[in-house]
């Protein structure tokens, strides 16, 4: 039975109208790693180090080690990854409404989370991405593993 790539569930309810590849790497030969519904809107993947601009293909991708705790998973599209429609661009829950994806309400825990959540996943350091992404329907040329969910 060929590897199959299944699209992550929460990612298609982020962003279900733009899919794209992301491979490990910057190498083309590479195997696809996901296929990931992006919105698109979404700005482009900053090149590495540069500042990060909200592309969210790291989240979407797979989750950090805090993402991992968080939406208890090892692989898939991070639960704590949100949409801005404001500002265009994803954001860390945990940063941006921690209250909504904790269920915390007190405002001293809240301030905590934010300033330990934006030292752990490094914010406005720079992107640690190190992957590359292409049109899903260029990756995808087998239509056994087109992605669900979004426009190939």
């Amino acid at each position: 039975m060929p590897n199959q790539l299944p699209s992550p569930p929460s990612a298609q309810a982020v962003a279900p109208d733009h899919s794209v590849a992301v491979s490990d790497k910057q190498d083309a030969c590479l195997p696809v790693l996901a296929v990931v519904a992006w919105h698109r809107q979404a700005p482009d993947k900053p090149a590495l180090g540069a500042p990060c601009n909200g592309c969210g293909l790291c989240c979407l991708a797979a989750p950090c080690p805090l993402g991992m705790w968080v939406s208890r998973r090892r692989s898939g599209a991070c639960k704590a990854l949100l949409w801005s429609e404001e500002n265009c661009r994803y954001q860390c829950g945990l940063l941006a409404d921690p209250a909504r994806i904790t269920g915390w309400r007190r405002p001293w825990l809240l301030r905590w989370c934010r300033s330990w959540v934006k030292r752990w996943i490094a914010a406005g350091v720079g992107c640690d991405a190190d992957i590359v992404w292409q049109p899903a329907a260029s990756a995808c040329k087998d239509e056994s593993i087109a992605p669900h969910g979004g426009r190939v």
